[in-house]
């Protein structure tokens, strides 16, 4: 066969493409999505030249102009295009930074594997296909195992700061769930094929796992995403077999019995479920989580009227959110958000109702193929059914996140399927290219290629390397890591001016709170961070957050060095105010440089304007504390200081708490003294000594539902407090009863 080991070896660069979503580098910053991402792309860059060949050679493997899903996903990544190129930040939207690695970038390189996957299915038609929801499941089961293990403390959590939830392999239980929502289906899919009953039974196993890990994520926007699809492939099969009666019956009985039984054990559930539960998580949606969803929402339609047509441009949400923000979501977090959690919404407020049509109407092609894929004999109905319904519960759960790599990969494989299934039977007008060109266009590509890896993906996986490099010394050298950190950026292509500006930050940051000497007589290091976010606001002058890390710069430097604040600050923070009106980072900051002068009458009057439109911001509320604290006003200190801790203030300090703890012993206020030990066994969970005197005072306020969890804490950190634990819980008991 003509060029038969080139077949070979780029179907090996698109299959090792299915694998990317289980890498995780820990030798590279971000190492979740920064190493599955470039890996990514690195492979899809390497296959081009190949494709091309194919293509160039034999018009057959040309896929048809006139196949209307790939007319609409056209469009749709020509709109993002074309938006991004009229938006607020165009590099933001083709590379986007090193937090969230992808935009178009990405997403051109997601729509070529999407040609390379319908090139393969032309060549080996139903066996391909099967490959692919095979490898799909698989993948997926692994990491659902990883997920399962992890939840049972067998295997490593590689993100603890989301236990109980799992995130298997990929740093986030939400982008873990995401890979598993639409390899369920793929996993029924073939538990239903005619195979041999071992790998039926192999593939309703494979379902259960994959389903089991859902639950262990935690994500109740992948849990209604699969009920719905369970759902829409339940009634889809219903109205495609609406000539047997018999079936339709046994289908309606079956489906109301699960329903009957899937309710009831819901409620079973939400009414018997502990509230430090995943299953209390999963069968509650009155959570924080939730009401921050519908701010998140609000924002992005106040933000898309602004731009209704064309949007702000591919991944710049973060221009509305800092314009629109609501103070509100100071109650949980003091982020700078940069997707509005909804796919739908995101399209909407960055590439405007153009390209949110446009996306529509290749959903509907995609979804009309799928349902209708039946037709092409290789499929019966329940097949094209279950395909449909993975369609609809991947949707369903981007209206409650946003497209991530991994779910996003999965989402492909149906695309391609709708595309191979809509490829017109007759073939194009081919245009016939001389022999040369055939080969010298694939050879010029692949220089262009090797050129691009060496310029672009090298310099960048070495700056991550190096950042990780330098926050793993940080802690044992400091002054190894500011050295380190100043070749962030030196080798060429800077894909991300913030990555050396945040590393830079850190370091500063860490060497203040550590009494760093070193730090104070750093000049070096002080004018390349100075420099770094220069270049960062320049590149990204409308990015509220980076102006914001610019003036706190200022004042770390003044306060090392012991001097006044640059003027430089104040402009940085004017900037907060005019991008982020409705945020108080900017009141923080002036009311700091009013302390630092011995203003604190000031200081504190700036504070609580600042409080006035955000009551919940936690370092606001904490500066506060202190300058009361400062000012021997014991009351006004103990208040903003549990309001702090209240919402969410991390403090490492044990005094503190002590401190607090004997304010409202004196006072017997038994709630406050809950709430505050809680905090303390979060913050310290190897101080064993809080755990007894937690779980009595729960049991004093009559909650022995949470007394009993922090005993069996105790237990579980201590087996040798199992006599005292055992005694305590038997008289909680005899209490109860």
């Amino acid at each position: 066969m003509k060029y038969s080991w080139l077949k070979y070896l780029f179907f090996g660069l698109v299959i090792a493409a299915f694998f990317t979503p289980l890498l995780f580098f820990p030798e590279v910053w971000m190492p979740f999505q920064a190493t599955k991402i470039t890996t990514f792309c690195l492979l899809i860059d390497l296959a081009f030249p190949l494709y091309l060949l194919f293509l160039l050679t034999n018009p057959e493997n040309r896929p048809s102009i006139k196949n209307v899903v790939l007319i609409s996903f056209s469009l749709v990544l020509f709109s993002k295009l074309f938006t991004s190129l009229l938006g607020i930040d165009c590099w933001n939207s083709f590379f986007g930074e090193t937090i969230r690695i992808g935009g178009l970038f990405l997403q051109i390189h997601f729509f070529i594997f999407t040609l390379y996957l319908l090139l393969i299915l032309k060549w080996k038609k139903f066996t391909f296909f099967l490959t692919v929801i095979k490898i799909s499941a698989l993948t997926a089961g692994s990491a659902a195992m990883y997920g399962l293990l992890e939840y049972l403390s067998i295997f490593p959590s590689l993100s603890e700061s989301y236990l109980p939830r799992s995130s298997s392999l990929f740093g986030n239980p939400t982008y873990f769930a995401s890979f598993l929502v639409i390899p369920f289906f793929f996993s029924l899919f073939l538990s239903i094929q005619t195979f041999s009953t071992r790998s039926v039974w192999f593939y309703r196993i494979l379902s259960i796992v994959l389903f089991l890990g859902l639950l262990v994520s935690g994500t109740r926007g992948a849990f209604i995403g699969i009920i719905v699809g369970i759902l829409a492939s339940t009634t889809a099969v219903f109205f495609l077999q609406k000539k047997n009666w018999m079936q339709q019956k046994r289908l309606l009985i079956y489906t109301a019995g699960i329903l009957i039984l899937g309710i009831g054990l819901f409620g079973i559930l939400r009414t018997t479920s502990s509230t430090k539960t995943l299953t209390y998580r999963i069968t509650h949606f009155d959570s924080t989580t939730s009401a921050q969803r519908l701010y998140y929402w609000n924002m992005a339609i106040e933000g898309w009227k602004e731009n209704p047509i064309l949007g702000v441009g591919y991944e710049n949400f973060y221009i509305i959110s800092d314009t629109f923000f609501n103070p509100n979501l100071y109650e949980e977090a003091t982020v700078w958000p940069d997707k509005p959690h909804n796919a739908f919404l995101e399209i909407l407020t960055t590439g405007g109702i153009l390209t949110l049509i446009f996306f529509t109407v290749f959903l509907i092609f995609i979804g009309r193929s799928l349902l209708l894929s039946w037709r092409g004999g290789d499929l019966d109905k329940k097949d094209s059914a279950l395909l449909f319904g993975g369609f609809l519960a991947y949707l369903t759960q981007i209206v409650f996140s946003f497209d991530v790599f991994s779910g996003y990969l999965t989402f492909i494989f149906l695309v391609t399927f709708a595309l191979f299934f809509s490829e017109p039977k007759q073939t194009n007008s081919h245009i016939k290219l001389p022999k040369l060109l055939t080969i010298m266009i694939p050879i010029l590509i692949f220089l262009g290629v090797a050129m691009m890896i060496t310029a672009c993906y090298i310099p960048f996986i070495k700056d991550l390397i190096i950042a990780k490099n330098a926050y793993t010394t940080m802690e044992d050298d400091w002054l190894k890591a500011a050295e380190i950190s100043k070749q962030i950026g030196s080798h060429g292509f800077i894909f991300d001016p913030h990555l050396s500006s945040k590393v830079y930050y850190d370091l500063l940051d860490f060497a203040i709170e550590h009494d760093i000497e070193e730090a104070v007589i750093n000049d070096s290091l002080q004018s390349s961070l100075l420099s770094s976010y220069k270049k960062t606001t320049e590149e990204h002058p409308l990015r509220a957050k980076y102006w914001y890390e610019y003036a706190v710069i200022y004042i770390m430097i003044a306060d090392l060095q012991n001097i006044p604040v640059d003027i430089g600050a104040f402009d940085s923070i004017q900037m907060v105010k005019t991008l982020a009106p409705n945020r108080v980072e900017s009141f923080l900051l002036l009311s700091q440089i009013e302390e630092k002068k011995g203003n604190t009458d000031e200081a504190i009057r700036i504070a609580e304007e600042g409080l006035q439109i955000a009551p919940s911001h936690p370092q606001l509320l904490w500066v506060l504390a202190s300058y009361y604290f400062n000012q021997n006003k014991e009351d006004e200190a103990a208040y903003y200081t549990y309001k702090a801790l209240d919402h969410h203030l991390q403090i490492d300090d044990e005094n503190i708490y002590y401190w607090l703890i004997d304010y409202y012993l004196q006072r017997n206020d038994s709630e406050k003294l809950a709430i505050l030990y809680l905090r303390m066994i979060t913050t310290f969970p190897d101080k064993l000594e809080h755990y007894p005197t937690l779980a009595a005072i729960y049991a004093s306020l009559g909650d022995d539902e949470n007394a009993e969890y922090i005993a069996k804490r105790l237990l579980k950190k201590d087996p040798n407090s199992k006599e005292s634990v055992e005694a305590f819980l038997k008289n909680l008991k005899m209490k109860r009863d």
